[in-house]
């Protein structure tokens, strides 16, 4: 095994010395003084609990998005599929199912993403339990089509409680 590239053994330029790394001062207020992350947050630390259960809360209501999340294939092209003609077919069909969870008022369907060229969508459910559910409507046929309903690639499985 060779330890150099061979441009270097025929007297190429010598290899330039090494950067030293900036350092960012993250942690550091204008005069240089160390500051803790609650005052970096709020200026004097009083409201930083506030802020960082806010920031705690959003984090746990995003890690449960990709649990909620289901993945709808072989959209058909010859009708008019829109977000919110999609929306309202899965409200219909979920609620005609029995998958739609009979203690939670409202739509089941949270938010609906269509790709751009209109052949599959990602559709996010209200509960995991709804999104798991909804996997019983695999096969379910849209202005002729047969839906092809999966969880995504990306899927990850609800936290335990």
């Amino acid at each position: 095994r060779r330890e150099r590239s061979r441009s270097r053994e025929r007297g190429g330029s010598p290899a330039p010395p090494p950067r030293k790394k900036k350092q960012s001062n993250w942690d550091r207020d204008s005069s240089g003084n160390e500051v803790n992350a609650g005052q970096i947050l709020s200026g004097d630390g009083s409201q930083a609990p506030h802020i960082l259960n806010a920031l705690v809360h959003q984090a746990a209501s995003g890690s449960t998005t990709k649990a909620r999340r289901i993945h709808v294939g072989n959209l058909p092209s010859n009708g008019p599929v829109d977000i919110e003609t999609l929306g309202t077919f899965f409200e219909q069909a979920m609620q005609q199912a029995g998958f739609k969870n009979p203690d939670q008022e409202g739509s089941c369907v949270k938010d609906v993403w269509i790709s751009g060229e209109k052949k599959f969508a990602f559709i996010e459910m209200r509960t995991f339990e709804e999104a798991e559910r909804s996997m019983g409507l695999d096969g379910v046929t849209l202005y002729g089509n047969p839906l092809r309903i999966a969880r995504p690639h990306d899927y990850v499985p609800p936290p335990p409680k």
